[in-house]
């Protein structure tokens, strides 16, 4: 480090007031800094001290553009102690895609022998992109002891971030009070209770740098709508892990609490979770919250790859299957509720590339529902020339499925009602919608009648029906001969269709 200063005043032999201008230059860590007083500050010397008026600093440095001024109308020097009236400050950093602007106010400030004290410390500001601003401001007496650290004991913190130049979008509104102990350099903790998007929010942080850092957190949130910060991962083209996790050296771990989460078109209720993040994942073990009308357990997880790697594992229970199975993949065919226990990979940076890279795993087991797109009842009572669209409702549904490179395989898929019991094996492309399933249908209150085969193709709303005549009809190959089969194997299942005459 190099400095270099200049203190050039005149001292007459009578004369107890001096104006004192004062420059100093120095560097560190390759970076600039001057210090200079601005104004007209005067020193007056007395028994055992001496005050200054009009005093002015400022203070600039190359790094990040820092440019910082404060006025000091009023200080004393006396017994080994400083006192100073109340100091009002600006400063400024970074640059025309990142700037900070702000102020601050040290009320009664005072300082002697290892001990110092703010009657209150106020700082306001705010932080500006070319697509957010985020306004600020913190206060608290302040008390430091070479022996107890820094504490702030009645601290206040607000916080609000919008959108610039387009339509608002708030959040990250915070209203909180508490406290912080900074005992050292290697750890601080703090309390803070208020608001947080104006819902009800308690937290308690504790920070330790013995070793990696770690930050250690406690949350309880009455309320989050996550639809303004999913609008900005958005915006991100698909980045969503943070940029200040990826900045990390060491880890944050947090129990969060959350009464209700708000997303497009989902809401979970009661979530319990513990977060892990380094700058490699984010993890949320122990997952549990209220999803679809029921309840879901396990663990989500992002890493901090290019694109981001998702992995989701669920064990849900009693939930409405539909929208699980909508948010999921995007298609509706099955309704009801029941269990599903869901072990899913993918990467990607928008819905149609993370589709095309699922793998893992989805089981189903649902109850009281409906397959949708296909009236299994109407093509036993009526044929293919009948109606084939609709539904068919059912008791029981189960499915285990394979997912590779976004398309789902299954065999041994099962659907039970009061007229039919259906077997299906096939696979379907999430991304594209398109299915290839091979089907039998059997008479559940005849199970020895001889089944229907199907071959069900095209995508997954609009289905193409036909009748698997190979292993209908067993290789007959007569034309004549399929179709009196399949005839006479639907009179055979339509008989106990039939309503009984009276």
């Amino acid at each position: 480090m190099e400095k270099q200063g200049a203190v050039p005043f005149r001292r007459h032999r009578h004369a107890r007031n001096l104006t004192v201008p004062f420059e100093a230059s120095t560097s560190l860590d390759g970076h600039g800094i001057t210090i200079s007083t601005t104004g007209s500050p005067s020193v007056r010397f007395n028994a055992g001290g001496a005050d200054a008026a009009g005093l002015g600093l400022r203070a600039d440095t190359s790094f990040r553009n820092l440019h910082l001024t404060a006025q000091i109308p009023a200080l004393a020097l006396k017994n080994n102690s400083i006192k100073t009236g109340t100091v009002n400050g600006t400063f400024t950093a970074g640059g025309e895609y990142a700037r900070w602007d702000g102020s601050f106010k040290l009320d009664k400030a005072n300082l002697h022998s290892g001990i110092a004290n703010i009657g209150n410390a106020e700082i306001s500001g705010s932080f500006k992109t070319p697509r957010l601003q985020t306004n600020f401001s913190l206060g608290s007496p302040l008390v430091w002891s070479r022996d107890n650290g820094l504490d702030a004991p009645r601290l206040h913190i607000s916080t609000l971030q919008d959108t610039v130049d387009r339509l608002p979008q708030p959040r990250f509104i915070s209203r909180l009070d508490g406290s912080l102990s900074i005992p050292n350099l290697q750890n601080w903790n703090a309390e803070l209770n208020g608001t947080f998007d104006r819902q009800p929010v308690a937290a308690k942080f504790k920070y330790t740098r013995e070793g990696a850092p770690r930050l250690e957190a406690a949350a309880a949130l009455q309320k989050l709508n996550l639809a303004p910060y999913l609008d900005e991962f958005r915006q991100q083209n698909g980045k969503i892990f943070p940029d200040i996790l990826g900045r990390l050296s060491g880890n944050v771990e947090a129990h969060l609490k959350i009464g209700s989460i708000q997303l497009p078109g989902l809401q979970l209720d009661d979530m319990e979770t513990y977060l892990h993040a380094d700058k490699d994942h984010i993890a949320l073990s122990r997952f549990k919250s209220g999803l679809y009308g029921g309840h879901t357990e396990g663990g989500i997880s992002i890493a901090n790859t290019r694109p981001a790697t998702y992995r989701l594992q669920q064990n849900a229970s009693n939930i409405q299957i539909q929208p699980l199975l909508q948010d999921l993949f995007g298609f509706h065919s099955f309704s009801g509720n029941g269990d599903a226990v869901i072990d899913l990979t993918a990467s990607g940076e928008n819905r149609k590339q993370l589709i095309r890279s699922l793998q893992g795993s989805l089981s189903l087991n649902i109850s009281n529902g409906a397959w949708h797109g296909i009236d299994m009842d109407s093509i036993l009572k009526n044929g293919l020339s009948g109606k084939i669209s609709g539904s068919t409702p059912f008791y029981r549904f189960t499915l285990n499925s394979e997912i590779s490179d976004g398309i789902s395989r299954h065999i041994d898929t099962e659907l039970f009602s009061d007229s039919l019991y259906v077997t299906s094996n096939g696979y379907t492309n999430l991304d594209t919608q398109e299915l290839s399933e091979d089907v039998l249908i059997r008479n559940a209150v005849h199970p020895k009648n001889k089944p229907i085969p199907l071959k069900i193709t095209g995508t997954v709303d609009k289905p193409s029906i036909t009748v698997d005549y190979g292993r209908l009809t067993g290789g007959i190959n007569s034309r004549k001969e399929k179709q009196k089969i399949l005839e006479d194997t639907l009179l055979e299942q339509w008989q106990w269709l039939k309503p009984k005459e009276p």
